[in-house]
């Protein structure tokens, strides 16, 4: 508005002229918004005003998630990259150059929705389903999936969750799917397109045959749309099924049960799905092959071989061929599962096959059976005797077309028989006595029949071997002898010694040899032949012997430092079957050990001192000299009276022990329950140990090392150090009685706690316990207090903690009432009383609350700092409120009150314009929040003509203008003015 200020002066008798008016504007009011929208196509908002008198510019805010500001002379304001799905409030102030007004009211929209992230599908092959899953958008409240084949097929679903299902899918299509968010206002734009392919349909015309030559079948199909491979299944009896899987439109499987019938089935798939199996055809496998098929020649009837064999499972009829040498074939065919060939020669093998048959297939043939017909007669041409072997070698003429099997007789002057069989012209007959002459003779056969007998012809035998060889050799220069017993028959004999790279020979009429001087250490094989005009007999078994073991060499001797045990390793010895070990003490003692390796490893040795190591290789009837002597000093010997002294309040500790004779420096390790180690180590005999940690069991352990190894660890002891600080330190003041509670969260390591609390630098009090609080009482109002806690135990105190400032506040105030003052006079205010609090100085009054049903609206309003019990503080209309009072005095503030709610008189309602309806006059209006009923004033007479909790009133026709209020407890809203109905009633 626009104003003119004069100035003037009066006393009490006069009044002064005015000065020159001044010319003065307020503020511009408030603009009020007509429209505030965003834009679907691109989340731009828009938002539109009234022209607010005397501005010259305006300032429009948009605030949600993010904030925007236009500054304009226009009366309307764009805004770009607002985020999509959200809720943005719109604010405008009119400026005239000097001063800014008032907010308008704050108008809301909302952006359009967020495109739908992570579409996922899953496939329900069978139900030819699709289900359809992806992010929840922000601002959607609803959603609209589509699903579009290659071939044309459309399905829809709008759905308010995030997943939905899409169906009936056409089989072996591929669609794109898609997905868009929507609100009341707007749609999204369509997601990411994701694939999704159906199961593929069933294959269609199905045919199949067998395959007679590896016992399978095949079958054909048309291709189905969307596969990429088939399955087809052969169902055989007894759930007996085979399948195969291919690319094509065709199948092969093999290895089927003979005889049988198979129902065929085709299944079609994709990678993910399969279609329905196909309708069943079938097919008939080859027929069995013939079992236990039986062959046998009658010997009197030289070419006849009966054959027969166990029925095949499907089989019709039989064939049955017999092949012999030189392509010599027989044959017949029936319908039996015998059969009678004739027409066979004698001396030949014959294969005999049978297979069945269908009206389809033949089967293959089982596995040949072979039969021989009655052999001919051999023919004797050369005999000999192997010499060395006492076996005979009898050779013939083979006078059958096929070798046959062929026995060997020879027989003693005492009829007993002797015989070799082979399939060769030739045989050795082994076991022949020595010195024996033998009458020989030859027939052919086989498993049914026999030839005659050969011509005989005679020969005699090789002499017999030696036997009972005994050796002897002599420990001291290693000479042998060598003996055996008397063979008959023999001129002489020939012995042979070899051992050591060498071969020795002795020619004797006797029956011993003598061999001097051999090599230690070696193992020596002699055998011995007798020998005659004709033939030397068999070598007799080798005897073997061995000389004296050779000196051990290479001895060496380690300490093991960690086991305080030695460990011996040296050169194996030539003809050592085990060696004896020697340790000798300084004062000659000597402990002797055996073991069969060239390593040994002592029992445990005393500490610091000198031990001599030798070792002796023990043969089989002889042992060597003893072995070079080594001396070797053992390690220090273990620390003892390991003590400790602690140092309080750290954690360092002194740790001392005796000496170790021999020890150059020892190490100190204190190890603590959950293996973390503290080192320390010293020349003399004490060690301090730095960096222990608090409240903590340490096991402590001292080595001595010496100049070649170190000692076992000393006896265990166990340290504690110092309990730890107690920590987590709290204080809790009650208002009411001036008291406190300090707490603490234990400390490891403690047995008890000393508290204490401070004024400055006076201590007030002390607590000593064992648990972990105090409680401290008698504080004095407004008066500022240290807390501090130390943990202890029955040698160590830690250190004060830090101290905690606490003071005496006061109470929350009490019995807190409110009422509303002005409840039909704007503003509306909020008054607020309450009782003193203990140890409070003064108050603040806080209201927090909002307009209505807008969380944009909400507002907090706190009153000054007071001593007086009251307080009046406006609040907007149709307001929800939550009322606190605090306390405070010089040592801070209290906790707030419990909160008051409440709420303030309704705003004025907003009317809609009066219709006529049904002869009647239609006031409605919008909700005001908070409001109870309305009433509907007829202003001519100020008469309450309509009192309702809902939105309208129908009244009689009347040309008097209208007011409508708004009601509730905290009284009543500013009426809102309706001009009268003044258009023409149409009858």
């Amino acid at each position: 508005m626009e104003y003119d200020i004069i100035l003037g002066s009066k006393s009490a008798d006069c009044i002064s002229n005015g000065n020159n008016s001044i010319h003065i504007w307020t503020v511009p009011c408030p603009p009020h918004i007509l429209e505030a929208y965003a834009s679907c196509d691109n989340n731009s908002g828009f938002v539109q005003w009234e022209i607010s008198r005397n501005a010259r510019s305006y300032l429009a805010a948009v605030e949600g998630v993010n904030t925007f500001t236009c500054n304009t002379t226009d009366t309307n304001c764009k805004t770009s990259e607002l985020e999509c799905g959200r809720n943005y409030t719109v604010t405008v102030w009119a400026e005239d150059g000097t001063c800014t007004g008032q907010n308008s009211t704050k108008t809301s929209f909302k952006t359009v929705p967020c495109v739908p992230q992570n579409i996922n599908t899953t496939m329900l092959c069978q139900e030819n389903a699709l289900n359809v899953f992806w992010d929840i958008s922000h601002g959607a409240t609803g959603y609209w999936a589509l699903a579009v084949g290659r071939q044309g097929d459309v399905i829809t679903a709008e759905v308010s969750d995030h997943t939905c299902q899409l169906s009936p899918l056409l089989c072996g299509e591929i669609y794109s799917v898609t997905v868009l968010a929507m609100h009341d206002e707007c749609k999204s734009a369509q997601s990411a397109i994701m694939e999704a392919k159906s199961a593929p349909c069933s294959p269609m015309y199905l045919s199949a045959a067998p395959d007679c030559g590896v016992n399978g079948a095949s079958v054909r199909w048309e291709p189905s749309a969307g596969a990429v491979s088939y399955m087809a299944v052969f169902h055989g009896p007894n759930g007996s099924d085979v399948s195969c899987v291919s690319s094509t439109t065709s199948c092969s499987v093999s290895n089927l049960q003979c005889g049988q019938i198979y129902n065929v089935t085709v299944t079609a798939m994709d990678g993910s799905c399969h279609s329905i199996s196909t309708n069943a055809t079938t097919v008939t496998t080859a027929p069995c092959m013939p079992t236990n098929i039986k062959t046998n020649i009658d010997c009197s009837v030289l070419d006849l071989i009966n054959v027969t064999w166990s029925p095949s499972r499907g089989a019709v009829s039989y064939a049955v061929v017999a092949k012999g040498n030189n392509g010599h074939t027989l044959s017949c065919n029936t319908s039996t599962n015998m059969c009678a060939i004739e027409g066979a020669r004698c001396g030949y093998t014959y294969s005999v096959l049978v297979t069945s048959w269908n009206s389809y297939c033949g089967s293959d043939a089982d596995t040949e059976t072979v039969i021989e017909s009655v052999p001919c007669t051999p023919d004797v041409v050369e005999m000999s005797i192997e010499c060395l072997k006492f076996e005979a070698l009898v050779s013939w003429r083979e006078n059958n077309i096929y070798p046959t099997y062929h026995t060997a007789v020879a027989i003693d002057p005492l009829g007993n028989e002797l015989f070799c069989d082979t399939f060769d012209p030739t045989c050795q007959i082994s076991g022949l006595d020595c010195g024996s002459e033998y009458s020989f003779h030859v027939y052919s056969s086989n498993r049914q029949c026999k030839s005659l007998n050969s011509m005989v012809h005679k020969s005699w035998t090789a002499p017999c071997q030696p036997k009972d060889i005994i050796t002897n050799v002599q420990c001291g220069n290693n000479d042998a002898l060598i003996s055996w017993t008397k063979s008959n028959g023999t001129v002489y004999y020939l012995a042979t010694l070899s051992g050591n790279g060498t071969t020795s020979s002795c020619n004797t009429t006797a029956t011993n040899c003598s061999y001097p001087r051999l090599q230690c250490g070696q193992s020596y094989n002699v055998s011995v032949m007798a020998v005659n005009d004709i033939c030397g007999s068999e070598l007799s078994a080798v005897s073997t012997f061995e000389t004296a073991p050779c000196q051990p060499q290479g001895l060496v001797v380690n300490l093991d430092c960690s086991s305080h045990t030695a460990s011996m390793i040296w050169k194996e010895s030539d003809g050592a079957r085990s060696y004896s070990i020697m340790i000798e003490d300084v004062n000659g003692a000597v402990s002797s050990y055996t073991t069969t390796s060239t390593v040994f490893n002592s029992n445990l040795l005393a500490c610091s001192q000198i031990y001599g190591f030798s070792v002796m290789a023990i043969g089989g009837t002889c042992n060597s000299s003893k072995s070079v002597t080594i001396y070797e000093n053992t390690a220090p010997c273990a620390p003892v009276n390991v003590t400790y002294t602690r140092n309080c309040p750290t954690s360092m500790s002194s740790i001392t022990w005796s000496p170790s004779d021999g020890a150059i420096i020892y190490h100190v390790t204190a190890t603590e329950t959950g293996g973390l180690e503290i080192y320390c180590q010293s020349a003399n005999t004490d060690c301090w140990l730095m960096g222990l940690s608090c409240g903590l069991s340490y096991n402590l352990k001292v080595v001595a090392v010496g100049q070649m190894c170190s000692s076992n660890t000393s006896s265990s002891l166990f340290l504690k150090t110092a309990p730890c600080l107690p920590s987590n330190t709290a204080v809790h003041i009650n208002c009411e009685n001036n008291s406190a509670v300090l707490s603490w969260e234990g400390s490891r390591g403690a047995l008890d706690y000393i508290a204490i609390v401070k004024h400055y630098e006076d201590v007030v009090y002390s607590c000593d316990t064992e648990n972990t609080s105090c409680i401290v009482s008698d504080l004095t109002c407004g008066t500022s207090y240290s807390f501090s806690v130390l943990a202890k135990d029955m040698e160590c105190n830690s250190s004060y903690t830090a101290p905690i400032g606490f003071g005496a506040v006061p109470c929350s105030p009490s019995e807190v009432e409110t009422s509303i003052y002005h409840g039909s006079v704007k503003p509306q205010e909020v008054e607020i009383t309450w009782n003193g609090s203990h140890c409070g100085s003064d108050y603040m009054a806080t209201i927090q609350g909002q307009i209505g049903k807008d969380p944009e609206s909400a507002f907090l309003l706190n009153s000054y700092w007071t001593s007086y019990m009251d307080f009046y503080i406006p609040v907007p209309c149709s307001s929800m409120y939550n009322v606190t009072v605090t306390a405070r005095n010089p040592s801070g503030p209290s906790d707030p009150s419990a909160p008051i709610a409440g709420y303030t008189a309704p705003c004025s309602p907003q009317v809609k314009p009066i219709e006529l309806k049904d002869g009647k006059l239609l006031i409605s209006w919008y909700e005001t929040p908070y409001a109870d009923e309305y009433r509907v004033v007829m202003m001519e007479n100020s008469n309450i003509i309509c009192t309702t909790p809902g939105l309208s009133c129908q009244v009689p026709l009347s040309s008097s203008a209208f007011q409508v209020i708004a009601v509730n407890p905290s009284g009543e809203s500013p009426p809102a003015d309706l001009s009268a109905y003044n258009q023409v009633i149409q009858s």
